[in-house]
């Protein structure tokens, strides 16, 4: 459709066997007063048969049917028109736009309702591994163009099919010759609706006019254009100048007058991005452009978290299907290595009879149960050559012979026997490693069933001599250590170093072994503990520890006590253990589990193990490994810290406040160049709230029944080898 400034609307009407420019109402006149001599031209030039039918109905599908005529118009599907986005647009209805690479995207594109799918060129980067999206060739745009289309072919649903726009890929429009064979082959063997280019310089107007007079609707695209992001400095936000912004309303208003149907802005400022679209007839589609544009576009694989690779700023994820999707594929792994995959129901099976006649054919012997219809102890071990015709010649090597259902029971239970016989009963030295929660529970249901206390030891792996300890202090008190190994991904917000946590089961197991005092190792997969969530960002079930909100160590981290309780909640439902052993070190994390265990009414002894250090003082962590060797050699400076909190406040008498505590902590730490200070806090030991004053004796040391923790959160480092640290010291 055409608008120009004398009100005279312009549409594709089929006249005849041909599709023609004509006036929208007789009153208008044949032609538009004011137009240029190209677009006068465009009056009595037909258009091609293929984009005509879709200016003129939506559609490009003809049929012949007997009721209406031959080549009549037969929609499978309504599909969303480019009129039915300028209405949307002019009544403040947001459009929403998806890219799109395969069939089965498009099909989930459809069906959710998405009104225009993008084959865009970001398929480059995103599926196709290449460094940017200059290097795409047309010919893999339309072969991924031709899959999408499939997809939305396949759609049934009630709604209206989306639009579907291909990119045109860099060097595909560098002159209008090109433009026109290019967007051609798109529209007729890629079956693309539209197609859309990118820049809004005097060329890229002049292409997009030629494109829109031939009859192929164009998409315009201004901003941040990746095909040219070299030319812009980079993957940089566009418009934040004056200048600038007015140059990107002047590039939108020649792409509008030029005939495009919508107009994409990228990373510009969301103000901008709002006025310009103010100042346009045609809808605007944003991408990192802010909320006030006709509609929105964002990258399938972003907004799915699909690659588990950072995403711009700009882009929400929807899902994290990246570490679910690795999850599943570990699991299938495991699985065919360890032999349970392919199970019974994933297998088809032959024909006893042909079975038979296989072995006859190829003259190979097979193992037979003997039924003799006698009444003994002892099952025969017999062999059988198959004949061709499917019987058999057996031989028969026996002590004693049972005759028929008693054959095949004893024979069950020789072989239960025999693997029994070599099933290595699980002790320190040789823990035995299981990985589904099944094995756990059947394993310590076991222990149980023989009088034994079972002690839990919940661990994310990378070992050391702190974990060490605990399991020590387990080992005394109980006759069954059970270790766990799990990196929890609920501890981790979506931004965190969830993936690059060190995982080292093999070396881990080794470490127990050495040690000796180890039973069991249940190390889970993601799958195992979180099925419904494996990255565990939306879970539907969760613990939320109260009693902890808002305390210093939780205000660093507001996911990650919600994360430790729900996953030793199921932990400690899973392993069903007598006792379980914590580290002082993380001394909201001991108050978050003693609650679990109380509020819960959970059948389980809870111990606290004191803070394992090196000979400096350093408290021992997995997350040391990340510090480098100058790093290594000034983080004791944290302990030293505390003990001079410590010193300031035994030194006191009476009522000595919280802050003369906290202030000789932080002394000592700002000494530290690269050390910044989250926080010194004095709490409660029970339940790790702040207090402001602690109660001393004359004889110089707490009250013995108000026990108070001095603890510190800090980073160490800049950039890349930043190392977050945490440690504590209890004075009572």
């Amino acid at each position: 459709m055409e608008k120009t400034k004398g009100s005279f609307v312009a549409v594709v009407r089929r006249i005849g066997s041909k599709y023609l420019k004509a006036p929208r109402h007789g009153d208008m006149g044949a032609v538009p007063v004011m137009t240029s001599a190209a677009n006068f031209a465009t009056y009595f030039r037909p258009f091609p048969k293929h984009q005509g039918r879709f200016m003129s109905f939506g559609s490009t599908r003809m049929q012949s049917t007997t009721a209406e005529g031959p080549y009549s118009m037969v929609r499978k599907q309504k599909k969303v028109g480019l009129r039915a986005l300028q209405k949307a647009h002019l009544q403040g209805t947001k459009i929403t736009m998806l890219t799109a690479y395969d069939c089965t995207m498009g099909k989930l594109a459809a069906d959710s309702g998405v009104d225009i799918v993008l084959v865009g060129d970001s398929v480059a980067n995103v599926r196709l591994g290449y460094d940017s999206t200059v290097e795409v060739t047309m010919e893999e745009m339309l072969m991924v163009t031709r899959g999408v289309r499939r997809g939305l072919d396949a759609y049934c649903g009630a709604g209206s099919v989306p639009l579907l726009v291909g990119d045109m890929p860099f060097g595909a429009y560098m002159t209008v010759r090109d433009a026109l064979h290019n967007a051609t082959r798109l529209l007729k063997d890629g079956k693309a609706d539209v197609v859309k280019l990118e820049g809004g310089n005097k060329k890229a107007v002049e292409t997009a006019r030629a494109l829109v007079e031939a009859g192929i609707g164009v998409m315009g695209h201004v901003g941040l254009t990746p095909q040219t992001h070299v030319s812009l400095g980079g993957y940089r936000q566009q418009g934040v100048r004056a200048e600038s912004a007015l140059q990107l309303l002047r590039e939108a208003q020649a792409l509008e007058e030029a005939g495009c149907f919508a107009i994409v802005f990228e990373c510009v400022p969301a103000e901008v991005a709002e006025f310009v679209t103010s100042q346009l007839r045609t809808p605007t589609i944003g991408i990192g452009a802010g909320s006030g544009t006709s509609g929105q576009v964002l990258v399938c694989d972003d907004m799915l978290g699909a690659s588990g690779a950072p995403v711009p700023s700009f882009v929400k994820k929807y899902a994290e299907l990246g570490p679910i999707t690795q999850g599943a594929i570990r699991e299938y792994v495991k699985e065919v290595k360890q032999g349970s995959f392919p199970a019974p129901e994933h297998s088809k099976h032959m024909s006893e009879k042909e079975l038979r006649r296989l072995h006859g054919l190829a003259g190979v012997e097979m193992d037979l149960p003997v039924d003799t219809g006698a009444s003994e102890e002892v099952p025969a071990v017999a062999k059988a050559t198959c004949n061709a015709d499917g019987s058999y010649q057996r031989t028969h090597s026996q002590s004693r012979r049972m005759g028929g259902k008693a054959a095949l029971a004893g024979a069950a239970a020789v072989s239960v026997g025999m693997m029994l016989a070599h099933t290595e009963e699980p002790g320190p030295g040789h823990a035995r490693v299981v990985h589904t929660v099944q094995d756990i529970r059947t394993t310590v249901a076991d222990a149980k069933r023989r009088g034994k206390k079972v002690g839990f030891v919940p661990t994310m792996g990378h070992l050391h001599e702190g974990h060490l300890q605990l399991i020590d202090a387990a080992a005394k008190d109980c006759d069954v250590v059970v270790v766990s190994i799990f990196v929890n991904p609920s501890q981790f917000a979506a931004h965190e170093d969830f993936d690059q946590y060190p995982r080292h089961l093999d070396a881990d197991v080794s470490a127990l072994n050495k040690q000796g005092k180890t039973h069991v190792v249940f190390a889970p997969s993601a799958v195992d503990m979180y099925p419904k969530d494996p990255r565990a960002l939306t879970l539907s079930t969760a613990v939320v520890p109260r009693a902890v909100v808002g305390v210093p160590e939780d205000a660093q981290r507001p996911h990650f006590f919600t994360g430790v309780a729900t996953v030793c909640s199921k932990l400690f439902n899973i392993v069903q253990p007598d006792a379980v052993f914590f580290g002082q070190k993380d001394a909201v994390q001991c108050v978050v589990i003693r609650n679990l265990i109380e509020d819960l009414s959970m059948p389980i002894e809870f111990n606290v193990v004191p803070t394992a250090r090196a000979s400096d003082g350093l408290a021992l962590s997995s997350r040391n490994a990340y510090l480098t060797p100058d790093q290594r050699a000034r983080a004791p400076v944290v302990h030293r810290a505390l003990r001079a909190g410590e010193s300031k406040l035994r030194a006191g008498n009476g009522s000595v406040p919280a802050e003369r505590v906290t202030a000789a902590v932080r002394e000592v730490l700002q000494r530290e160049q690269d050390v910044k200070v989250q926080y010194v806090d004095v709490a409660g030991f029970r339940d790790m709230q702040s207090v402001d004053t602690v109660s001393v004796v004359n004889a110089g040391g707490v009250r013995p029944e108000s026990p108070v923790i001095i603890s510190v959160g800090l980073t160490m480092g800049e950039g890349d080898q930043t190392v977050r640290l945490i440690d504590n010291i209890v004075v009572e």
